[in-house]
């Protein structure tokens, strides 16, 4: 018996890790959570492809009370046939993934403690678009390219919606695809906007819940529509930034470029910063806009219906969505629509734009060239959580060697970028003898960087309370560039932008696509090993990404609170200090380099912080986090502002002072250079 067991162990040879992932490519990463994963558990019995295919398919499509979790769409093609569209039905998917998250439960009866919904007080559905490319962006014919669905709940929180887990797959269909569908996207997102109110999973008369041994009730409606300026365009069939008419939302806002010389009122160009001349669309007029379409549509010649479509600025599209009077009654577009304001800004947006202008002015007037501007962003340091994110914007202005070289960079790179270049800006406006077009072109960039900085904290919950501080700075920036760089400059997202703080208002926070972009990451990872290209084949994808949403979801939680990270016993030193300071010998001591200040930002010590804290307010250095009994407290040492100097601190580190964690309001830019720790102003909520 022995030998027979010595002789079955001597035929199986010690598996050599070096040799797999050779033939089909595995990470590493990827290939030591599986070995970990066949180490901790038995070896299934099927492990060929088809069968987890066959397991990852019953896996997905799971059952629910509002039925199976994908179902399909009969989309009607141009050719007059219909196309099987998947899609994840969003009654179906939210309740299958707070049954399998115990963190969804719970945060989702925190929310509804604090913000009750019934069917007089709904909740609001976000509704999200956007095209995603896998593979080779510069092939000249992607058919691999997607158009991708998401939906979430604005009243989770604006600190849980910035997280992609918080975000649901609705659809994703092939580009190639949606293009043969008779009305393109606009009948894609009519049927995805339709797939909240279907009979039996009508979220408007609310849909039920199974949150652990408790049953909820939660109803909502579609209320806040986001997406580019492209989305929007393909989304309700208006011309866009491109046409006549550019604006979805104003009926007598004309291109520039296209208006003729003896316009009259009402009509305005795109460049009028004062919203008070716009004429808003209604639902009605939109409906009646869709309707007068379709009359003439059946009398006009193909010609003239081009021209009125190019003087109404919207195309005739009756499979769309202004056409269905189903949609219609229930989803208002005009109140709904919020334009993203990360790629009015960021996304070859209007900060890239007016500072190449800046650059060529600051060029040819022989103040400075990009690379004076590139030195100045190497000594600077940005917060911890940002990682590569921040460290990316130092090198944006590297590549810039001639005063025609266009300046390109990732959103988040801008994001990073403006608070820094806005010092150096600063500074130089302090110089002599500037030219009198430079000094109007900085403080022109300036009024920028305040627009920037009231969109950042418009983005928080409440954050319609600056409102009118975002108008203001808006329409200042808009006349400024206007009269500095002349009217045919400005971009019709400049004109988009005046519209952000009415939206900020009615939604009460603009959300963007930041998040969006970081979803994307992950259906991207899937699609760009998926070589088949045909109809049908994403149903895979949403497989995939309704497996991997719900793995996230039951190991993570959407917001974290303010706390450590990795909390360890606190050293000597620690305790030491902790007893000169507070006269107490702590019995149990927690420590950590990393703490949650507010909900899901961190901070690191190391990193430059502003305090607002009773006693103490200022530039401080974070030293450690500790926590004892219900407080958290952070170990910091001030900097001592230097008299006429802004953003100027002395670095000190003398006395080690503890404020409770809650009291940082933001995280700096920085740079420390003998002894000077020079801080680059960016926004905080006070």
């Amino acid at each position: 018996m022995d030998a027979q067991l010595g002789a079955e162990t001597q035929a199986r040879p010690t598996l050599d890790v070096t040799r797999l992932g050779r033939k089909h490519f595995v990470s590493q990463a990827g290939l030591a959570s599986v070995l970990q994963a066949v180490r901790d558990c038995e070896l299934p019995a099927g492990i060929s492809a088809t069968t987890i295919k066959r397991k990852r398919m019953a896996s997905a499509n799971a059952e629910t009370p509002y039925g199976r979790i994908l179902r399909q769409w009969d989309m009607r093609m141009q050719d007059g046939k219909t196309v099987a569209v998947n899609y994840c039905d969003p009654a179906a998917t939210f309740f299958h993934l707070t049954c399998v998250s115990p963190s969804l439960q719970a945060f989702l009866k925190e929310r509804l403690e604090e913000r009750p919904s019934s069917t007089a007080t709904p909740w609001t559905i976000v509704f999200y678009s956007d095209q995603v490319s896998p593979g080779n962006q510069l092939k000249s014919s992607n058919k691999r390219r997607l158009e991708t669905i998401y939906w979430s709940l604005k009243e989770l929180s604006a600190n849980a919606l910035c997280h992609e887990r918080a975000w649901f797959l609705l659809t994703t269909v092939r580009s190639h695809t949606v293009q043969k569908l008779a009305g393109g996207m606009g009948q894609l997102c009519k049927y995805a906007m339709l797939s909240f109110f279907r009979q039996t999973a009508d979220w408007t008369a609310g849909i039920q819940l199974r949150l652990g041994e408790e049953r909820v009730f939660l109803a909502a409606r579609v209320g806040m529509v986001i997406s580019d300026e492209s989305a929007v365009k393909f989304m309700f069939d208006n011309k866009g930034a491109s046409g006549k008419v550019p604006c979805l939302l104003c009926r007598n806002v004309v291109l520039r470029r296209y208006a003729p010389p003896d316009m009259h009122d009402p009509l305005v160009q795109h460049t009028c910063w004062d919203a008070r001349k716009f004429l808003m669309h209604t639902q009605q007029s939109l409906q009646e806009m869709a309707r007068y379409l379709a009359q003439e549509n059946a009398v006009l010649s193909k010609a003239q219906l081009k021209d009125l479509q190019t003087r109404l600025g919207f195309n005739f599209a009756p499979h769309g969505v202004l056409a269905s009077q189903e949609l219609m009654a229930k989803v208002n577009i005009p109140d709904s629509l919020c334009f993203d304001y990360m790629h009015i800004y960021y996304v070859s947006g209007l900060w890239h734009q007016e500072s190449n202008l800046l650059l060529r002015r600051l060029w040819q007037g022989g103040v400075c060239k990009a690379s004076d501007i590139h030195n100045f962003f190497q000594d600077f340091v940005w917060p911890s959580r940002l990682g590569s994110k921040g460290a990316g914007a130092r090198n944006i202005f590297e590549s810039l060697n001639k005063s025609d070289d266009e300046l390109k960079s990732s959103a988040s790179e801008a994001l990073s970028a403006y608070p820094v270049l806005r010092l150096f800006l600063s500074d130089l406006l302090q110089a002599p003898g500037l030219p009198e077009g430079v000094q109007a072109a900085v403080k022109c960039y300036l009024l920028l960087a305040r627009v920037l900085d009231w969109l950042c904290l418009a983005a928080e919950d409440g954050g319609s309370r600056h409102a009118d501080k975002l108008r203001q700075a808006i329409e200042a920036h808009a006349k400024a560039f206007s009269h500095v760089y002349g009217e045919d400059a400005a971009l019709p997202k400049l004109h988009m932008a005046i519209h952000l703080p009415k939206m900020l208002q009615h939604h009460t926070q603009l959300l963007s696509c930041w998040v969006h972009e970081r979803r994307h990451k992950e259906l991207k990872r899937f699609a760009n090993q998926q070589m088949n290209s045909k109809t049908g084949t994403e149903r895979s994808l949403m497989e995939e990404m309704l497996l991997c949403h719900r793995e996230d979801l039951s190991e993570n939680v959407l917001v974290h609170g303010v706390g450590l990270l990795d909390a360890k016993p606190a050293p000597a030193p620690v305790l030491a200090q902790f007893r000169t300071a507070f006269g107490v010998i702590p019995l149990r001591l927690l420590v950590s380099e990393k703490a949650y200040y507010a909900p899901n930002r961190w901070v690191r010590c190391g990193d430059i912080v502003l305090v607002r804290a009773e006693g103490y307010n200022g530039i401080a250095e974070v030293c450690y986090h500790c926590h004892y009994q219900d407080c958290l407290l952070t170990c910091l040492f001030f900097y001592k502002p230097i008299p006429d100097k802004s953003n100027r601190f002395r670095v000190c580190r003398d006395e080690y002072v503890f404020v409770l964690t809650e009291t940082i309001r933001t995280v700096c830019i920085f740079k420390a250079q003998d002894g000077i720790c020079t801080v680059a102003p960016q926004a905080y909520d006070n």
